[in-house]
C-alpha cells in the first residue's frame, strides 16, 4: 500500500473508531437513564416514609417520597432564578424548615411567575406555623460553578437571595445557620396553596442519548465513506494514458 493510501486509511479508521466509541457511550447513558426513570416511577408509586430525624440517615431514603413536619423560617430564603415552565419565566422558592429533630433543611415550595426570571414575592401567600409536606429528598452537589448570589432584599421582613443554582459550599457561605446539604422538593398536594405552584420533577430524559448515539454512528460511517472516496480518486498524472 502506498504511503498516501496508508495515511488516509489509518486516519479514516481512527476517526471512525472514536465516533463509534462515543456512540456506544451514549447508548450506555441511554440505558442508565432508562433505569433511573424506572426507579423514579417506582419511588413515586411507593408509599411515603417518615424522614429520619438525623440527617446522617437521610441517604437511606434518597429519592423516596418522605413525610416531613416542621416550621418554615421565612426570615431567610433563596429563589432559584430562570426556572421556565413552558413559555413562562419564573423562580423556585426555597425556604428553610426546622424539623422536630432539630435539623434545618431547605424545602423547595414550588414555582412563582416572574417577568424577568429573578424577582418575585415569595412571602405571598405565607405558609406560617407548623406544616406537613410530602416531598422528595434530593442531595446538593458539593460545588456548582455559577454566578455569585445576589441579595434581593434585606429588611424587617427578612433576607432574600437569588441564585442560579445551589451547591453545599455556597449555601454554607450565605446561610445564617447550619443547613443540611439536601433539598426537600414539596410535591403537589390538594391542600397546598396555589402559589408557589408545586410540580412533579420530570424523569431523566433518555431519548436525547439515543439520538446522540445515532449521530455519532453516522459520523463514523461518514469518515469511512470519506476515506474510501479519497482513495478512489486518482491523483493527477496517474491515470491511464499518463506519461
Amino acid at each position: 500500500m502506498k504511503p498516501r493510501a496508508l495515511i488516509v486509511t489509518v486516519v479514516a479508521i481512527v476517526l471512525a473508531a472514536m465516533c463509534a466509541r462515543m456512540g456506544l457511550w451514549q447508548l450506555s447513558r441511554y440505558d442508565e437513564k432508562r433505569v433511573l426513570a424506572r426507579h423514579y416511577r417506582e419511588a413515586l408509586a411507593a408509599p411515603p416514609v417518615a424522614l429520619p430525624a438525623a440527617p446522617d440517615a437521610w441517604e437511606e431514603v434518597r429519592a423516596r417520597r418522605v413525610l416531613v413536619r416542621g416550621e418554615l423560617d421565612q426570615c431567610w430564603q433563596v429563589m432559584l432564578s430562570d426556572r421556565w415552565r413552558g413559555d413562562s419565566a419564573g423562580v423556585e422558592v426555597l425556604t428553610p424548615v426546622r424539623l422536630a429533630g432539630g435539623a434545618i433543611v431547605l424545602v423547595d415550595r414550588g414555582g412563582l411567575p416572574s417577568a424577568d426570571g429573578i424577582h418575585a414575592a415569595p412571602g405571598a401567600p405565607a405558609e406560617a406555623g407548623e406544616r406537613e409536606w410530602i416531598a422528595l429528598l434530593e442531595p446538593l452537589p458539593a460545588h456548582v460553578n455559577t454566578p455569585p448570589w445576589e441579595r434581593l432584599r434585606a429588611d424587617s421582613a427578612g433576607t432574600l437571595w437569588s441564585a442560579r443554582a445551589l451547591g453545599a459550599d455556597s449555601l454554607a457561605a450565605h446561610a445564617p445557620f447550619a443547613l443540611a446539604p439536601w433539598v426537600l422538593r414539596a410535591l403537589p398536594d390538594s391542600a397546598a396553596p396555589a402559589l408557589p405552584a408545586r410540580a412533579l420533577p420530570g424523569p431523566p430524559n433518555s431519548t436525547m442519548h439515543l439520538s446522540y448515539a445515532v449521530q455519532w454512528f453516522l459520523f463514523a460511517l461518514a469518515f469511512l465513506a470519506g476515506g474510501w472516496f479519497v482513495l478512489r480518486q486518482r491523483r493527477p498524472g496517474t491515470g491511464p494514458g499518463a506519461r
